[in-house]
């Protein structure tokens, strides 16, 4: 429901939502392992974006010490980073859910 609507009662918090508005929602991304080289983090984050790719979602290679990981996020609710990392898994990329 909108702010503007005839009942005038607030909409009930989407799923995935804190109730506590103080506190943010949690939200997922899938992470590869850590990779040896920037040149395969490369090659992985291309792959990644290329199957998960659309409006709102991000891929981006992060350091780990002295290797690398991909990570796509933010998935809002569970459900959608394993649906992400089983389509992912289905090309024969390993990668994990992780809330943040």
């Amino acid at each position: 429901a909108s702010a503007g609507s005839a009942a005038g009662r607030a909409a009930p918090p989407a799923a995935g939502a804190s109730a506590d508005a103080g506190t943010p929602a949690p939200a997922y991304a899938v992470s590869t392992r850590a990779l040896r080289t920037h040149a395969e983090a490369e090659q992985v984050m291309a792959a990644m974006a290329a199957l998960l790719g659309g409006p709102g979602v991000r891929t981006e290679i992060l350091p780990q010490g002295d290797d690398w990981r991909v990570a796509s996020w933010p998935f809002a609710r569970s459900e959608e980073a394993e649906k992400a990392r089983a389509l992912l898994a289905s090309r024969g990329m390993r990668v994990q859910v992780v809330a943040f």
